[in-house]
């Protein structure tokens, strides 16, 4: 056994996965022109997935991910994506009604799971989102709500 294959061994998963996107990255830093290959490859495999399964990525993206944007709004707050598979979240919600619905967490607190989950219109999204603390200097803890609850 080698040393390094002796070091992967005993390393955690986070440190293991942490080493391999430091080297996919370093790679395509190496080679731009096999990026913009990926990257094209990617942009059509995820345009032509079905609406639900990109609802299924995407969610499952927003509570995973260390680099996702969003990762104070799920991933902080300690919500979790439970769904083991596809095909149990598309026994939950079914097929998307109309382009107009997104996938809304019923408990908005709560987790990606079965029972919490829903097709919704944006209005009804506003009418579900968090109440939250302004943080400028004019609004000190000021609570502030969505327009729709007016």
């Amino acid at each position: 056994m080698s040393a390094h294959a002796h070091c992967v061994a005993g390393a955690t998963r986070e440190y293991v996965a942490e080493y391999q996107r430091e080297y996919i990255r370093r790679w395509y830093a190496a080679n731009p022109d096999k990026y913009a290959e990926h990257n094209e490859r990617m942009k059509e495999r995820y345009a032509a997935m079905s609406p639900e399964m990109r609802a299924f990525v995407g969610a499952r993206s927003r509570c995973s991910s260390k680099t996702e944007p969003t990762v104070s709004k799920y991933r902080n707050r300690g919500i979790r994506f439970l769904f083991t598979s596809f095909e149990q979240w598309f026994a939950e919600l079914g097929p998307r009604p109309t382009a107009e619905h997104s996938v809304d967490r019923i408990n908005n607190d709560g987790n990606y799971e079965v029972g919490n989950v829903r097709w919704a219109t944006k209005k009804e999204q506003r009418a579900n989102q968090r109440v939250y603390q302004a943080r400028n200097q004019y609004t000190k803890g000021a609570t502030c709500h969505s327009i729709s609850q007016f």
